[in-house]
């Protein structure tokens, strides 16, 4: 497995937490001038599960982009689709089916909206293993293997990237006396050896507090995410320093209603002023920050990773592999047999000449 792939995975949360919005329009003025510059609109089922969200960025009244999401009687997510230009035609669709017990069992994934699974994920339960197919052409491309102990916590992950029986990458969780994720060790090539780390610290009532990322184990911190909360105990702010020097590079407000229910999430990459990086003719690895990049490879066969914000990353000449991240990302192989992959946000994945792989997202489900 790459760094890229560890730094990401290194990045995963230890909670994940469902978006609820009331459902009326919300708008934003950005900058004070009295004009509305954003609509937002929600609409929820009897459930309280969003069902539909539209986009309107720049306030004409005519959405930019839309969601839409299905439900299975038990409340389970069975299908949903992004328009992502607004033009009603829907650019990527997910399906899901699950187990008697309320289990996902399948996942389908067709990133480029020609409503054919480019991706397609099998589980068995309790969540012993996950299985990818990534082209969709019937054979296991990947697997994933998972270990708990005997409270039940996933004490560790075993990945085989190319099936072939033999793990390339371990995964490892520790927890404190109360069941808190603590720390999260990463094997990037199963050799034994911690290659990064990610300590998790909280508050007395048990609140995520920080996150602290050891890129190299060095003993170092490298990035730290800080949370903040409200008088109620709801998250109000992530501060992100990407290169633990004390100052905030990015930060997420979260704002809500009287009824407690989430209604707005701000993402500012604004706080830095975007890279630009340009690779020589050798394999170089370039490394985006938190704001929105500019990463060229040039020749060679190059590792280009973009973190946070709306990154433009070209892979040129050679096999590459690009990894968007966070934010809405473009992806640009060109020459050579590349690996794309989008994660979080909309993004643009265009592989250029040759056989390229391309995921928008990997989904590993708790």
């Amino acid at each position: 497995m790459t760094k890229m792939a560890m730094a990401w995975l290194m990045k995963l949360p230890p909670t994940l937490t469902t978006l609820m919005v009331s459902g009326y329009p919300n708008s934003e003025d950005k900058n004070g001038d009295g004009t509305t510059d954003t609509i937002f609109i929600y609409t929820y089922n009897a459930n309280g599960q969003l069902t539909f969200s539209s986009y309107d960025y720049n306030g004409d009244g005519i959405p930019d982009s839309t969601y839409t999401a299905t439900y299975n009687a038990n409340g389970n997510q069975t299908s949903y689709s992004d328009d992502k230009n607004g033009d009603g035609i829907p650019d990527s669709t997910y399906t899901a089916t699950y187990n008697a017990n309320g289990k996902v069992i399948s996942e389908s994934h067709d990133n480029n909206g020609d409503r054919i699974a480019e991706c397609v994920i099998i589980y068995t339960y309790a969540r012993t293993s996950a299985s990818y197919d990534n082209n969709n052409d019937g054979v296991t491309d990947a697997v994933i293997i998972y270990n708990y102990n005997a409270s039940g916590k996933l004490i560790s992950e075993q990945s085989d990237n190319n099936n072939d029986g033999i793990a390339d990458a371990v995964t490892t969780y520790s927890y404190d006396a109360s069941g808190k994720l603590t720390t999260k060790n990463f094997d990037v090539s199963n050799d034994g050896i911690t290659d990064a780390v990610t300590t998790y610290s909280y508050d007395a009532s048990g609140k995520l507090t920080s996150e602290q990322i050891d890129n190299n184990n060095d003993g170092v911190t490298d990035a730290v995410t800080t949370c903040s909360y409200d008088a109620s105990g709801k998250l109000t702010s992530e501060q992100i320093d990407n290169n633990n020097d004390g100052v905030t590079d990015a930060l997420v407000s979260y704002i809500y209603n009287d009824n407690g229910q989430l209604i707005s999430k701000t993402f500012d990459d604004q706080l830095v002023q975007g890279l630009i990086l340009k690779g020589g003719s050798g394999n170089d690895e370039l490394i985006g920050d938190a704001g929105n990049d500019q990463i060229y490879g040039g020749d060679g066969n190059d590792e280009l990773l973009g973190l946070a914000g709306d990154d433009l990353i070209y892979g040129g000449k050679g096999s590459d592999e690009l990894v968007g991240f966070d934010g809405n990302d473009g992806l640009f192989g060109d020459n050579g047999n590349d690996q794309l992959s989008g994660f979080d946000g909309n993004d643009q994945l265009n592989g250029g000449n040759s056989n390229d792989t391309s995921s928008a997202v990997l989904v590993l489900i708790s």
